[in-house]
């Protein structure tokens, strides 16, 4: 082999071999310019449904005591009326009160007076109507009849008493499996708590028994 035939292929050579290192460099420097993410997208997020694990809100029902009494006390914005059982049922007037054929200038002490009252959120009582009783109401049963709409404050047990409130006011009173009207329940004992209820009392002078019960969200 010629001298100039051993320079050419040192040449080759050298040329080869500095065309393969700048290739590797040029590779290895993309790799490190450019990385292969390995890390896993993040779930996307579920947003809460609404009203999701919210418990169901407790049916709401007007709370209301409606007898005929004497009234003990009157002024322009209260009343107090003695109901058959001989308590006084305080309450108060405002100009949302109806007056059923009542002048404004009564009711007066000692006047017997109709009227329905209805608790308010704080278990007040306020006068919903007042009305000038008829002969029905003045004599019995009527004079002697209270009804309630209230809610149980809980289940009638085996004694056959009706545990309930209205508004502020709680009472505890006997059910008559041979006379009491029951409706809406297969019994007594079906009765529950927290249950709203109409309720009608005929009392004995203080003895309270419940005539009638049904359920109150009809």
């Amino acid at each position: 082999m010629s001298l100039l035939t051993k320079i050419r292929f040192s040449l080759l050579v050298i040329s080869i071999a500095c065309i393969l290192f700048f290739t590797a460099c040029t590779n290895n420097n993309t790799t490190q310019q450019n990385p292969v993410s390995t890390q896993q997208p993040a779930p996307p997020q579920q947003s809460p449904t609404t009203g999701q694990n919210q418990q169901p809100q407790q049916p709401t029902t007007a709370q209301t005591i409606e007898f005929t009494g004497t009234v003990k006390q009157a002024s322009k914005d209260s009343l107090s009326v003695t109901m058959p059982n001989g308590k006084e049922l305080a309450m108060r007037v405002t100009e949302q009160t109806r007056r059923d054929k009542v002048p404004p200038d009564q009711p007066t002490v000692g006047q017997l007076i109709k009227v329905k009252t209805i608790a308010d959120n704080q278990g007040n009582f306020v006068a919903n109507k007042l009305e000038l009783p008829d002969d029905e109401d003045r004599r019995e049963p009527g004079i002697k009849k209270v009804n309630f709409e209230g809610i149980t404050t809980s289940p009638v047990g085996k004694d056959n008493m009706l545990h309930f409130k209205v508004g502020n006011n709680t009472y505890d009173l006997p059910i008559d499996p041979s006379r009491t009207r029951i409706e809406d329940f297969a019994n007594a004992q079906s009765i529950p708590g927290k249950q709203p209820v109409d309720v009608e009392v005929i009392y004995d002078g203080t003895r309270g028994t419940v005539t009638k019960v049904d359920n109150g969200l009809d």
